[in-house]
């Protein structure tokens, strides 16, 4: 129905259609998601203890503090955990429960967010299609971190995606305008989606740093100075409202650490699909007809935007072309240091930018599809009751009411797709991990925000992650990306060699950090014969594992 128009009668009946159409899928889509969560005690994977740790930081008065390492700053993007604090302050429920069922209802956002931008790009009978493919028939078997659609985990990539479709409205009703208003806005909204995630506002940005060079490259060779100038002033004022808007998070990484990443794991991660040696799988999971109609609509876009340089289909392509570039960098950086040593700036995991770049071929597959089929019941109209074949509104509507047909064939599978059972098992091994979480109840109670733990990798995320409670040094990936930690490994390994045998070093390297206690297994326990000349005191214990100070 983009740029069709229909007399208003007609026009509010599609609106009225597309909403009712939109919600009753979107009940569809929740329903297996909250079933899945809402009994849950644990998430399931380590994004949830990291976001556990910062809100429990936040609850204790600890904004701009490392939850996991003493001495060091804010380096995770904190307006989630943010969020997450407020909802355990007004349920009374423990951390690690909201955290684990909030998600069926927090990550909602994203698809209605999703189907406002599409509507407000495509029209309402293309975001009803578009809608539809995003919630049902794009996710497959893949977890639901990896694909742009509704997933009820409250994994930061799954929730944010929202933030960053009402961005692009933003940005279109900016670069609009010449008045000031409106880029203060788009600003803003990115600043605001920078707090929420980095790499939807790395997009988002350099969307506008593209338009605004294009736009003023282009008013300028029109003789339109004074447009070109004001555009550009109107980049700069936004770009001054994101970088005050996201001070809360600047302030340390820049402020604190100059942005200089000592640890580079967390970029340098590969989402195994994504790579090569799995090309099956990369081909299992996107060689399906939704990217085949999605690449149909990228081509068609190009052809468009060719034509008739229409704002919001530059800024359609802009948002494709920037993901696949930034995907390809962000591989080459990957690739080039685990191959050949060589360290380029990174920026985020290539995931990220996958994510953003499906949800693009999702925009574009709606239009490819629902084009196509509004057409031809609008012929078919015509055919059978005699009419000129003028679009209309009820061709507009059974466009949107026949996808009833194949989501109803797809329900099945799923609600009982992996992303629900797989994690939902995971998080129920977790909860019935006693010792486990009997520990991190006591890490919490027994030890202080300044006290540091020495344990193995294994401990580090559970129980100590989630407890806010500092240790050596944790999981590379999971890591504050500002401070060294080939050197905190190499110090980690040298003191529980100290502790198998004698070793000069060990009272120094338990000062360096400020080492307060130590968290073993039992089984650890039995090999390390110098544990009571450092750590000599038992603070408690239970079946599987120990807890010691000095």
């Amino acid at each position: 129905m983009y740029g069709m128009k229909l007399p208003e009668d007609q026009g509010g009946l599609v609106r009225k259609t597309a909403i009712l159409v939109f919600v009753f899928m979107l009940v569809l889509a929740a329903v297996p998601g909250i079933h899945s969560t809402q009994d849950l005690d644990w998430g399931p994977t380590v994004d949830f203890y990291r976001d556990g740790a910062y809100v429990h930081g936040l609850l204790e008065g600890r904004y701009g503090e490392d939850p996991q390492y003493k001495g060091e700053h804010l380096w995770y993007t904190p307006l989630l955990f943010v969020v997450e604090a407020a909802l355990v302050k007004v349920t009374g429920l423990p951390v690690e429960a909201v955290l684990v069922r909030a998600g069926a209802w927090l990550d909602l956002l994203a698809p209605i967010c999703f189907f406002i931008m599409a509507w407000y790009f495509r029209g309402p009978v293309t975001a009803v299609a578009a809608s539809a493919i995003y919630l049902f028939f794009l996710v497959g078997e893949e977890p639901g971190w990896a694909v742009p659609t509704y997933s009820p985990w409250l994994i930061p990539v799954s929730f944010v995606q929202a933030f960053f479709y009402l961005d692009l409205i933003l940005i279109d009703r900016a670069f609009r305008s010449d008045r000031g208003m409106p880029s203060l806005l788009m600003g803003t909204a990115v600043g605001v989606t920078f707090l929420s995630h980095a790499v939807p506002a790395l997009i988002a940005v350099a969307i506008i740093a593209a338009l605004t060079i294009g736009l003023g490259v282009r008013h300028w060779r029109m003789g339109e100075r004074s447009r070109a100038i004001r555009r550009v002033i109107l980049g700069m004022g936004s770009g001054l409202v994101f970088l005050i808007t996201s001070l809360p998070l600047l302030w340390y990484i820049v402020g604190d650490y100059g942005l200089h990443m000592e640890n580079r794991a967390p970029f340098l991660y590969t989402y195994y699909v994504l790579t090569l040696r799995n090309m099956d799988l990369l081909l299992m999971h996107n060689l399906t007809w939704v990217s085949l109609a999605g690449l149909a609509g990228a081509v068609v876009l190009v052809r468009e935007v060719v034509r008739r340089r229409q704002l919001e289909r530059v800024i359609e392509l802009a948002w494709f072309g920037i993901c696949i570039f930034l995907f390809c960098y962000a591989y080459i950086v990957s690739a080039a240091e685990d191959k050949y040593g060589i360290r380029l700036p990174g920026t985020a995991p290539t995931f990220h930018y996958f994510f953003y770049m499906k949800a693009a071929l999702v925009l574009f597959a709606g239009g490819v599809v629902s084009d196509p089929l509004h057409r031809s019941i609008t012929w078919l109209s015509s055919r059978f009751r005699g009419t000129d074949g003028a679009p209309g509104g009820r061709a507009g509507i059974w466009a949107m009411a026949i996808w009833a047909l194949p989501i109803t064939v797809i329900y099945p599978a799923y609600a009982h797709r992996a992303d629900l059972f797989i994690m939902r098992s995971r998080s129920l091994v977790i909860s019935e991990d006693h010792d486990r979480t009997d520990m991190f109840i006591h890490v919490r109670q027994l030890l202080g925000w300044d006290h540091v733990v020495l344990c193995d990798d294994e401990l580090s995320m559970l129980p100590m992650m989630p407890s806010a409670r500092k240790v050596l040094v944790t999981l590379s990936t999971m890591a504050n990306p500002y401070v060294a930690h080939n050197e905190r490994v190499l110090d980690r390994n040298a003191l529980f060699e100290g502790l198998h045998g004698n070793d000069p070093r060990t009272e120094e390297l338990l000062s360096k950090y400020g080492v307060t206690h130590l968290l073993l297994s039992t089984e650890q326990e039995q090999d390390l014969s110098q544990r009571a000349t450092w750590f000599p005191t038992e603070v408690y214990r239970n079946e599987r594992y120990v807890l010691f100070t000095r």
